[in-house]
């Protein structure tokens, strides 16, 4: 019976030094996470801020150009754990072709193996435009993100809250490797997005002795081994929320050592049961203190994060190093102070609730961003986490956690800066501006004042004449001055070139009229400008209108004074003008129209007409000149002539040129086999964008044809916003094996210098010289001195409007190459020029 008796004592003593074991390894376990969990919290507070700061610059443009989106990245990258950051677009199934023809690749999707396949058919896709890696992973550009659910998820969530999304832990796309993905929403749009990732190589290594676990996918960190399946216990000291995701930080490190509780009751004999189970149940107890404490501490004090445990008051009881280091307090100061009392007094009452959640919520944790409360005089935030630990002791139960986001906070500022403001003169920009006019717009005063946009006249003069540099300088002065002009609580942006706008708010109509005036004369007295040829100014022309609630936001408004600044100009420069939506003006007409063409660019309500142009010597056609005509609501064509000049005074036109440019460019392409040349317009603003030039690269470069066979018209007559960019510009695509010609050769005096700067192949003799040749001396002999000219330089002349058989037989003596007009053939719709070029070349 002793025996017996000693032998399931025995028993139980080794199962209850098993539990104990376990009960060990718990512990160790939660309190390697807590530490961990502070440093997974800063990497991923880190990689917040600079997501968020990224989605500012797209917010700011949405044509951000690939050297912009690698500078700021790359500045990110200096002093980040990030691994990379990109660009992602919604588009629908028909977008899907231009998206392919833009970006220059195939949308494409993930396996579950890794390997990138063309993407499915659709309803929807979420493809990557830009990415950037500090590894130098695979490049995934083009990469549909839609089809894995986690990260749809997260996508989702971004676009329907304006918050983070966060993938938690998964197989990052762009690297071999596991992490996280974190997306935000750029502005309002919920098709556009940006993201970041981090992988589990680059966290911290206390969260690299640790496993990282969500509700569907446990990942090893650092190589290890995943054990088992996520637990479905909580993880008192290990929660993480982030990005609407909730994850446990699981420690995976060795289960103890030395000798065992369970072998230690093996081990003693049933004879000495008894006093076996007095000493080991002793032992075991000072053990347990001893090593939870021990362990806890090591965690506790070589954690990077500030720590503290703390009473359910919030008063401190215990604080590691970091915590004085950040806080500037001695252990002794922060021994008699509360968590409230670390946070600036705005932010006492936020800190204090945190608490009261805190402790009704044992093992969820609790956090947000504070002000510290500054010892220094230097102001800094940080991310305060409470937590209640369920296996402190009840006296001390709360563990804080203090994390400093002050840099992070700071890039922050420093881009969303970058991006509202103008780096030349530090006014705000158009986006800055916008924000204010339509807080305004939207605000509950009913006197909301006023909206200005003022132009600087001749400018380009200045640029041309004098060079870039004494422009900058002149539209440095002219900011200077219009800022030293306003009332305090006046704003002042510079939103273009040459083009500045002014907000007044509570203005009258009699304030608004005065000020502009006023305006107008700052900038020519102010905007004077020393230089070694001598003293440069300009004059300035305004336009405003008044904020009495007609306009719906600050795209209307600006449109508005846009409309009255061409009114001063109209009337002779220098002077101011005020919109009047009341009276049946010429702006607002223009402003109707404006309307109207950006529905049809956003409805694509356009189409595209070929006129043949005949070779005089084979009669054969050889080019076509394709013609914009823009549909009305009931299908009938409207001329560009009534809707051009408005695109170019508004900015309209590089959107227009893009959009005639890329479908010319896609039917050549489609039509290899067809004998087609194509000459298409280009306006002087489009003439020196780097992004239709970039459009019209990847447009050539996804469709394959012979370049020479689309030829760009340049207007004479349309002014040339800056010739040295031009001059690259053509000079680009000449390169990519492009052709020029020059329109309406003969009209203006500039003829000449485009012809000796730019690289021209045909000249287009305007027909305001060639209608009326046949019967007009006069006419007959400008011709010959065109002709002459266009032989002298070597080129290749096309006459315009050839109407008759007897101009025809002149132009052929005079020996012009080509002939464009009603007599050689009338504009018809492209797919018909499509059609007939194909029976011809059977």
């Amino acid at each position: 019976m002793t025996v017996l008796v000693g032998a399931l004592v025995t028993l139980g003593l080794w199962l209850a030094g098993s539990r104990l074991d376990a009960e060990r390894a718990a512990l160790r376990d939660d309190e390697a996470r807590a530490a961990a969990v502070g440093a997974l919290r800063l990497q991923l507070t880190k990689l917040s801020a600079q997501v968020e700061g990224l989605a500012s610059l797209f917010e700011a443009s949405r044509n951000v150009t690939r050297a912009e989106f690698d500078a700021y990245t790359r500045d990110m990258f200096e002093n980040s754990e990030a691994n990379s950051f990109g660009y992602i677009r919604r588009i629908e199934a028909a977008e899907r072709a231009a998206t392919e023809r833009r970006l220059g690749v195939r949308v494409r999707e993930l396996r579950p193996d890794g390997a990138m396949v063309l993407a499915g058919e659709r309803p929807e896709y979420a493809v990557i435009e830009e990415i950037r890696d500090a590894g130098r992973g695979r490049n995934i550009v083009g990469l549909d993100l839609l089809v894995d659910p986690v990260r749809r998820r997260a996508l989702e969530r971004a676009a329907r809250t304006g918050e983070l999304g966060a993938t938690g832990p998964i197989a990052l796309a762009q690297r071999d490797e596991r992490g996280f993905a974190v997306y935000a929403r750029v502005g309002n749009d919920p098709r556009q997005f940006v993201v970041g990732s981090l992988t589990f190589r680059r966290l911290d290594q206390t969260v690299e002795r640790a496993l990282v676990r969500d509700t569907e996918v446990a990942v090893a960190v650092a190589g290890q081994t995943v054990i088992g399946a996520p637990r479905a216990r909580s993880a008192p000291s290990g929660a993480v929320e982030y990005g609407g995701v909730r994850m446990a930080v699981q420690a995976d490190a060795p289960s103890g050592d030395g000798i065992r509780y369970g072998a230690l009751g093996l081990l003693v004999g049933p004879g000495l049961t008894a006093l076996a189970l007095i000493i080991a149940s002793a032992w075991r107890a000072r053990r347990r203190l001893a090593v939870g404490e021990l362990r806890f501490a090591d965690a506790f004090e070589a954690s990077p994060v500030g720590q503290a445990l703390a009473s359910p008051d919030g008063r401190f009881a215990r604080v590691n190093a970091a915590l004085g280091e950040l806080t500037g307090h001695t252990q002794e100061q922060l021994a008699e102070m509360t968590c409230v009392d670390l946070v600036d007094p705005r932010d006492h009452a936020a800190v204090s609730a945190m608490l009261r959640e805190a402790l009704e919520r044992p093992g969820v944790g609790v956090g947000r961003e504070v002000r510290l409360a500054a010892t220094d005089g230097v102001a800094r935030y940080v991310q305060v986490h409470l937590i209640r630990l369920r296996d402190r002791d009840a006296a001390h139960p709360v563990l804080t956690q203090v994390i400093d986001v002050s840099e992070q906070r700071g890039l922050e500022v420093e881009l969303r800066h970058q991006a509202e403001h103008d780096a030349l003169t530090e006014l705000l920009n158009r986006r800055g501006f916008q924000r204010r006019l339509d807080a305004l717009l939207t605000g509950p005063d009913a006197a909301r004042g006023a909206v200005m946009l003022l132009d600087l006249d001749h400018f380009k003069a200045v640029n041309d004449t004098l060079g870039h540099h004494v422009g900058d300088q002149v539209i440095r002065a002219a900011g200077h001055a219009l800022s030293e002009a306003v009332r305090s609580g006046d704003i002042v942006a510079r939103i273009g070139g040459d083009e500045f706008a002014v907000l007044l708010p509570g203005a009258s109509d009699e304030h608004a009229h005065m000020t502009a005036d006023r305006l107008v004369a700052a900038v020519s007295t102010g905007s004077v400008v020393p230089d070694i040829t001598g003293l440069h100014s300009v004059s300035a022309s305004a336009g405003y209108a008044m904020l009495d609630g007609d306009f719906a936001n600050a795209d209307e408004a600006l449109m508005a004074a846009d409309l009255a600044m061409y009114d001063a100009k109209a009337a002779g420069r220098r002077r101011a003008a005020r919109f009047d939506h009341r009276s049946a003006s010429s702006t607002q007409t223009r402003l109707r129209w404006v309307d109207r063409i950006r529905t049809a660019l956003a409805e694509e309500r356009f189409v595209l007409l070929a006129q043949p142009i005949q070779d005089l010597d084979s009669g054969s056609v050889v080019h076509h000149e394709l013609l914009l005509r823009m549909l009305g609501r009931e299908g009938e064509q409207i001329a560009p002539g009534s809707f051009v000049p408005i695109a170019e005074q508004f900015g309209l036109m590089e959107e227009i040129d893009r959009w005639v440019v890329t479908r010319a460019i896609a039917a050549l392409g489609a039509n290899r086999d067809r004998d087609l040349i194509f000459e298409v317009n280009l306006s002087g603003s489009s003439l020196g964008s780097t992004e239709l030039l970039a459009a019209i690269a990847d447009a050539l470069e996804a469709h394959r044809f012979a370049a020479d066979r689309l030829i760009f018209e340049i207007t004479e007559t349309t002014a040339v916003t800056n010739l040295e960019e031009a001059q690259a510009f053509a000079s680009a695509l000449a390169r990519l094996g492009c052709r020029f010609a020059l329109d309406d050769f003969g009209v203006g005096f500039g003829s000449f210098t485009y012809v000796k700067h730019l690289p021209f192949d045909f000249l287009k003799i305007d027909g305001e010289f060639v209608r009326n040749s046949a019967s007009s001396a006069t006419d007959r002999v400008i011709l010959e001195s065109l002709i002459h000219a266009a032989r002298g330089l070597g080129k290749r002349t096309i006459a315009e409007y050839v109407e008759d058989a007897a101009t025809v037989d002149l132009l052929q003596g005079l020996g012009v190459d080509m002939a464009q007009g009603f007599h050689v053939g009338r504009p018809r719709d492209l797919t018909s020029t499509i059609a007939a070029a194909a029976l011809t070349r059977r």
